[in-house]
This record gives structure tokens, sequence and C-alpha cells, in this order.
């Protein structure tokens, strides 16, 4: 069994090892942890109920576990980060071309007497409430062998605010959009707008089977075990749209496969006191799906993707670069590792739970195989002069007064090896989470029950990945 603790401490050695932070740009993503796969969620007070309790005095078929939850996030302005032009806090648009974002290209136009003069910041926050339920059934009373399988789902509503706030000095008068916040929201934008409302979604999320062994070592009154399982995960949810910047996702189109050790070892007890140590540690393999991303382009900086387009054929007749810079990929999420592990103490019958939850995804692999062709990046400058032909150096900042874009001497057409895949991708996420629990085991109506609460925050190592608190009641009985 020792041996079995240095193999996983191994394997976290590593993993930290390989967590190089990735985000160095802008990201059109964001893709939070989900929750029927979170062993913390799942086991906490329940495992030892199960091994220390149920298995010892009772020989029961199924339990049921049942806890409520409620999750809200905490790193807003790391998450803002993320999506904003070079990981900036707030980003300050101005027609005048010294700003972050040269507001031309978000067709904010002052009066001819004035300059588009503002700023805006995000606020980006996650608020989950929902029930988790396990059910774990124990095949040994009808197949009299070890064997045990489980199921975990979670019903739950998700809400998202980007949070959006702005600044202005002045207004915009052309195209109908007057402020940030509508020309972040334009109506010809097909994807990756930045919604001002609490966004919310309801739904079932991806529900996760496990088949396992248990394999028991007896010590005098105590029963050690090691259970290797196997897993997989089916989606419940639709693919992602990339219509809105931080969208809300239950459930996901992605399965997953993979497998896992469950283990724990008692230090000491006797007919009050009870001591152990327990532990899951569980790997995935998310296999590819296809969905919608939006991508900025390699030599055009952050924020490229709202940069506007042109057909060469038509190059003052200027379009959303948003529209054609979102297109479907085949996304693969690659590996998970999730590893929980805990103290366990109980007096009688009253439980006290303390541990830790390590949570390592990688970065995803996204392949595109075609992008439409004839489309070139709108000339701003040359169109003023009436001779347009391409800018296809272009930044978002720049606008045709101060640092203005180059004009090419003939039309220079976008191609699949411009767009920037990585600004499309989600980066490698990596959390660690603690928490304490608190139960009391019993009987109802002659059946074993448990009852108990708890609370845990996990903190992300960069903004790749939400910084969240969570509470949660526990109830379960099994016969």
């Amino acid at each position: 069994m020792k041996h079995f603790y240095f193999l996983l401490f191994f394997l976290h050695i590593m993993v930290l090892a390989d967590c190089r932070n990735d985000t160095c740009h802008s990201h059109s993503v964001f893709i939070p942890r989900d929750i029927t796969s979170n062993n913390l969620l799942q086991h906490n007070l329940t495992l030892f109920w199960w091994y220390r309790t149920i298995f010892k005095n009772h020989d029961t078929f199924i339990t049921l576990q049942v806890s409520p939850f409620y999750q809200r996030s905490t790193n807003e302005d790391d998450i803002a980060r993320f999506f904003l032009p070079c990981n900036q806090p707030s980003v300050s648009v101005k027609e005048d071309g010294t700003g972050d974002i040269g507001s031309l290209w978000l067709n904010l136009i002052a009066d001819a007497n004035q300059q588009f003069d503002g700023s805006f910041s995000l606020s980006p926050q996650r608020t989950l409430i929902g029930t988790f339920i396990n059910i774990r059934i124990n095949w040994n009373p009808i197949l009299n062998i070890h064997l045990w399988s489980d199921i975990a789902l979670a019903a739950m509503k998700s809400k998202h605010n980007i949070g959006l706030c702005e600044k202005s000095n002045t207004f915009g008068t052309a195209c109908n959009v007057t402020n940030i916040c509508q020309a972040l929201n334009q109506e010809n934008w097909e994807f990756n707008t930045f919604c001002p409302e609490t966004q919310t979604k309801h739904g079932v999320d991806n529900i996760e089977f496990k088949f396992g062994y248990d394999w028991y070592f007896l010590e005098e009154d105590s029963v050690d075990h090691l259970s290797p399982y196997f897993t997989f995960a089916v989606p419940t949810g639709k693919a992602g749209t990339a219509e809105c910047i931080f969208e809300p996702i239950v459930g996901s189109t992605v399965n997953a496969v993979g497998f896992g050790f469950i283990a724990d070892h008692n230090f000491y007890a006797d007919e009050i006191h009870e001591l152990a140590i327990l532990t899951d540690f569980k790997y995935l393999y998310g296999l590819p799906v296809h969905e919608k991303r939006s991508f900025d382009l390699c030599k055009n900086g952050d924020w490229s993707r709202y940069l506007q387009v042109v057909k060469c054929d038509e190059p003052s007749n200027s379009m959303p670069g948003i529209n054609v810079f979102t297109q479907e990929a085949q996304i693969t999420i690659q590996s998970r590792i999730d590893w929980w592990i805990a103290l366990h103490y109980r007096h009688r019958s009253c439980d006290v739970e303390i541990g830790y939850n390590f949570w390592w995804q990688q970065k995803e692999k996204v392949q595109i195989y075609d992008f439409p062709k004839g489309y070139a990046i709108y000339d701003i400058v040359g169109d003023c002069m009436q001779q347009p032909t391409s800018a296809s150096c272009a930044q978002i900042c720049q606008s045709v007064i101060n640092n203005a874009p180059v004009s090419d001497p003939s039309c220079v057409k976008l191609s699949l090896c411009d767009l920037n895949i990585a600004s499309g991708t989600m980066p490698r996420s990596l959390t660690n989470s603690v928490y304490a629990a608190f139960g009391y085991d019993g009987h109802f109506y002659g059946l074993p029950t448990l009852i108990g609460a708890g609370a845990s925050y996990e903190v992300s190592t960069d903004n790749n990945a939400l910084s969240n608190w969570c509470v949660w009641s526990k109830f379960g009985i099994s016969y």
C-alpha cells in the first residue's frame, strides 16, 4: 500500500514539472472544469462511510448519495486578463490610434469635431447551483465477487456574467453604435460577442461511469483495500457555439475514457476512534469532437479577429472579421488527472474529514481543415483615399490618424496558415483544492444512513482555470 502512495506522489511531481504557463495572449474560448468528474465532491465523507462502515457491518447492494451544492468563482481579474489584449486588466478604446484598440475597427466613430475616447474592463464570474447524485452498486452479494460499479451525475444551473464595465468621454454617432458595450455586441457579429447580461443554462452535467474491483488486505480488526477501476464519461451537452465570450456550459460533447485507483489505509482503530487515509487517482482522455472556435491572426496580434475584412473584388465593402475567423475545428482535450486524498477521523458515529484535490488538464489539440477563400483585411487607410487594396499587417490598435496600418501594393488574401490556433485553444489548466467536511452516520428505518456538510476552496495556478469556493450538504442511504 505504501508503494501505491509513492507512485501517486511521483506522478504528481511529473505533472507539476510539465506545468509551464502557456498563456501569453488573449483567448476566445474558456471551458470551466466539469462537476461530475470532481473526485472531491463525490468522495468526501462517502468513501470512508462505504468501506469502513457499510462493508464491515452490512451486506448492502446499492448506496445512494445526494449532495446539493453551491459554487462561485473568485478570480475575476485573472479571467479578465485571459480574454483581453496583452493580458491587461482594462483596455483603452481610442479613435486617434493611441489606445489598445482603434475604435474605427469597432464602428465607434465620434462627431467630426471629436475623437472617440473610452475604456472598458471585465469581471467574469461563474455561479453553479445544483445537486450531485452518486449511485454505487456492490455486486458481491449477487456474484460473490468484489466487483462494484458507480454512476455519477449532476443536475445544475450555470450562471455566467462577463462583468463588462465601460467608461467613455465621448459617444459614437455612426452605424447605430454609440458606446463600447454596443460595439462589442453588434447585430452583424455572429460570434464572440460580449453579452452584458447574466446568462444562464440548465441541464445535466456529463455522466461518469466507473467499474472496479476491490482487493482487501486484512490487518487485525481493520481492512485496507486497493481498487483499480475503469471509467468513461458520457457527454450530455451540445457543441460550443462560440456565439459569445464566456458562455455558460453544462455538460459537453466529449466522450472520455480512462482508469483510476482507489485506496485506503487505516492508521488506528478501536471501538471508539478510527483514523484513516483515503485516495482516488483518476486519469481521463477526451476523444475528438467538432465545434466552432474563433481565432486571431498570427502576425496581426491579439484581438485581430475583430478586424474588419473584405472580399478582394469588393475592397470597400467591409464586414466583421469575427464572422470569417470563426470556423469549425476538431478539438481533442487529451489528458486529465484528478487526484483526491483525505484524512478521516471518526469518533463513535461522528466524522471529521480534511482533504486535498489536484486537478490538471492538458492543453487542447485543435485542428482546422478549411478556411473561406478570397478574404483580406480591410484597408482602412486606402479606402479613405479611395484606393483600397488590403492591409495584411494591420493591428486592432491602429487607426487612420496615428499609428496607421500600411496598405498593401495589391490585395493580399488570407489563408488557413494565417490563423493563430492557440488563440482559440483552451490552454493547460491546473488547480489545487482543500476542503473540510463533517458528518454523522446512523440508521434510518434500519438502513445505514449518512448526513454531512462541507466546504472547499479551489485555487488556479494561473488565469487558465477558475478559482472558486464551494459549500455542500450530503445525504446518503444504503440498502
